[in-house]
Order: C-alpha cells, then structure tokens, then sequence
C-alpha cells in the first residue's frame, strides 16, 4: 500500500535522530561522514554545503581560518556535522539547539563566531534582520538525503 510523503519541518537533532531511528522517515539534507556512513542509506550528493564562519558585522573580526578560533566562543547545534569538524580540530564548540538560537545567541553576544553552512547562515541573517559578515570557508562537503540503511533492505 502506497502512502503520500508528508514532509515536516522539524529541529535539527531530531529530524536527524527520526531519520535514524524510524521506519519510512529519511532527512534532507545532511553530511555523509565516516561516522554516519553505516547508518544510512545515502542518495546524492544533491548539491555542495560551503561551510564556513560568521561573526556579526560591527564586529569586523579579521579571522581567517579554523586555527585563530581557539580563543573565541564559537557557536553551532547539536548533532551539525560542521559543529563535530570544527570541535574534531580542538576548538571548543557551544552547542545551540537549532541554528537561529545561534544567531540569537550571536546577537546578544554570547557568541563571537558561529560556524554553519554558507547558504544557511546567510539565508538566516536576511530572515532575521542581523547584520552578520562572512569570514571564511573552512571545507565543502556534498549534501545527501538519507534515510536508515537496515530500513532500506
């Protein structure tokens, strides 16, 4: 018996976690990992992820790669790929739980720096009215839907 898809838009983590866990349930997009890569039924790459850092604006932070983050509070949310790269290369990563509570906490000046897709970030500061300045690109990893690979057999 065939059934409509019926698409959601839900937090990070736990779009992820269904996706993992529950039949008939897959995530767009993500990034296919070393660490992911078993767990999954991977279709793609559908397009390429820039990721990269932000800090706000008025700032004007002259930060160009990963290695001069070590001494500012960066921020990303749980279960993000690029947060685990970013923490994987020793910098301390405070973890949100959705991506705009990060740019809440950019604004109020919890964070100095957020780390996040390019698209994503810049799409994000437009909605939301803050006035961020891209600092650099770190990697650029293909994006995949995925779904739970023992679901897919």
């Amino acid at each position: 018996m065939r059934t409509k898809p019926n698409f959601r838009i839900l937090p990070w983590a736990r779009s992820y976690t269904e996706a993992r866990l529950r039949d008939y349930h897959c995530v767009y997009s993500t990034t296919r990992t070393a660490e992911r890569e078993r767990q999954f039924h991977w279709v793609g790459p559908l397009v390429i992820n820039e990721w990269s850092a932000f800090g706000l604006a008025e700032r004007q932070l002259e930060l160009t790669q990963l290695s001069e983050l070590h001494e500012w509070k960066v921020g990303s949310f749980r279960e993000d790929a690029v947060g685990d790269y970013v923490a994987s290369k020793g910098i301390n990563v405070l973890r949100a739980p959705t991506e705009r509570e990060n740019m809440a906490r950019l604004s109020a000046g919890l964070l100095d720096v957020i780390v996040t897709g390019r698209a994503t970030g810049e799409y994000l500061a437009k909605e939301l009215e803050l006035a961020i300045e891209y600092l650099f690109t770190f990697y650029y990893a293909p994006l995949y839907l995925c779904t739970a690979w023992q679901r897919c057999q």
